[in-house]
């Protein structure tokens, strides 16, 4: 019974081989090209309205001690062959995040002042035309941005729901034109 199924499926497997059509040079437009790499990712975000920051992807105090440990997180580059030198970009992963009482990258107090809340959250990034300044006809705003969510634990082991939205927008020439929005949750 083996022994036929084996020479069953090397039968069937001939004939789709002689079957199949000679192979060519690629169409024209082939489609996009894909890059795939994993990079690190570490971000300090301010939300001024709730009065609170948050570090995603390293460890603040260790930072500020010499000790540069950032997580590493998923990138897909995609080049649009519709538009010259256009590169749309996703990012995704897990990272360490922290959550501080004040709104200044500030070493001293990441070393006396105790975070908010602190521990794991999922990150998604997206980014239209990650290198918009390279393209003299422009002819998008580039809006890039990223989420994150997770739950994180207070200084008494409380879970506390985590989120954050970073939202932002520029003409990709000048940086005065560029619009951020971000913001911070902490709830229970």
């Amino acid at each position: 019974m083996k022994k036929s199924k084996l020479v069953n499926t090397i039968i069937v497997a001939a004939a789709m081989l002689f079957s199949m059509p000679a192979s060519s040079n690629p169409p024209a437009t082939s489609g996009p090209i894909v890059i795939r790499i994993d990079d690190t990712f570490a971000v300090f975000d301010v939300d001024t309205n709730a009065g609170i920051s948050s570090i995603l992807g390293g460890d603040p105090t260790e930072f500020c001690i010499g000790i540069v440990n950032f997580d590493t997180v998923s990138f897909m580059d995609v080049d649009v062959p519709e538009d010259a030198n256009r590169i749309s970009e996703k990012l995704s992963g897990h990272v360490q995040a922290s959550v501080w009482p004040f709104t200044v990258f500030d070493c001293n107090l990441f070393l006396t002042v105790p975070p908010l809340a602190t521990g794991m959250a999922k990150v998604k990034g997206t980014d239209n035309d990650l290198v918009v300044f390279l393209n003299p006809d422009n002819v998008n705003a580039n809006a890039f941005g990223y989420n994150a969510n997770g739950n994180l634990f207070d200084q008494s082991g409380s879970a506390k729901q985590f989120s954050l939205v970073l939202r932002a927008v520029w003409d990709g020439n000048d940086p005065s034109s560029s619009k951020t929005l971000t913001r911070i949750h902490l709830g229970k």
